[in-house]
């Protein structure tokens, strides 16, 4: 089985990209994650030239999580189209069950996050990703929050943080950071254009209904904004708006990716994003 996420749009260049990941369970049944400047991806990467999938986790895991791995049977592989700025990629990718073994003598390039697949999955840039940690095992087999689980692949490692041992939330804190993750939520040129229109419309129209006297009209310049923007997610970028975990910064972003459109800096902040990716 070969299942294709994403949508293949006609008369796009598509570069092949071919690369492995691991699924690694720990309690709860979450599965290991690392964030980079997209969001979240299993632990793994591109292949190299003449590296099998397997060779390609082994190296991955050393570089990311500075540890060696024990891989199991292979999950399957995936296809998955996505876009990041003006490039249009097509990931070839095998996915594998594996267990953290040994820690090497290196510093690990990520810390590991625990994402549970089915509360959670959203949460990867890769549908394809999602989709493998749900496969690793049967859906019922899931133990709920907060349940052990005996029968998972390695015991959950965890991240030392001063004295303290911790996983981490995976929650945005400061704007700095939310400014990335909504750059990366907003990569199609079509995303923003769709925002600029609605936000600019909502504005026409908010002045419209000052000047008029009908201030109790002020909803519907929202309503046209998130109209455009939500569209936007739903059918273009396909992901879900921030506004509905982060409302206020995603509010003043939309503004902020406004004027950043209109001075002609957009598509460097954009730039910056995937070269830091």
């Amino acid at each position: 089985m070969n299942p294709v996420f994403g949508k293949k749009e006609d008369g796009v260049e598509y570069v092949d990209r071919p690369a492995a990941y691991v699924v690694i369970r720990g309690e709860g049944g979450r599965v290991a994650a690392v964030r980079g400047r997209l969001g979240y991806f299993l632990p793994g990467g591109g292949t190299d030239p003449g590296e099998s999938p397997a060779e390609t986790v082994i190296r991955e895991v050393r570089e990311e999580l500075a540890h060696e791995i024990t891989l199991g049977e292979t999950i399957g592989t995936a296809t998955q189209y996505f876009t990041v700025g003006e490039k249009s990629y097509r990931l070839l990718a095998t996915f594998f069950k594996g267990s953290l073994a040994s820690p090497t003598n290196t510093v690990p390039e990520y810390e590991i996050e625990w994402l549970h697949p089915l509360s959670e999955g959203d949460r990867f840039f890769h549908e394809c990703h999602a989709w493998a940690a749900r496969s690793s095992v049967k859906i019922g087999s899931y133990p709920a929050d907060g349940e052990s689980d005996a029968r998972g692949l390695c015991q959950a490692p965890v991240v030392m943080v001063g004295a303290s041992l911790y996983i981490s939330p995976a929650v945005i804190t400061t704007y700095a950071e939310f400014w990335d993750f909504y750059i990366r939520e907003h990569s199609r040129p079509a995303t923003r254009w769709l925002h600029f229109a609605g936000t600019t419309l909502g504005i026409a129209l908010l002045i419209f209904f000052i000047a008029i006297g009908r201030w109790y009209f002020f909803p519907l310049f929202l309503v046209v904004g998130y109209a455009f923007a939500w569209f936007a997610h739903f059918v273009v970028e396909k992901n879900r708006p921030a506004t509905f975990k982060y409302p206020f910064w995603s509010f003043i972003s939309d503004f902020r990716m406004m004027w950043f459109m209109i001075t002609g800096r957009m598509e460097s902040e954009v730039a910056r994003v995937i070269k830091s990716s």
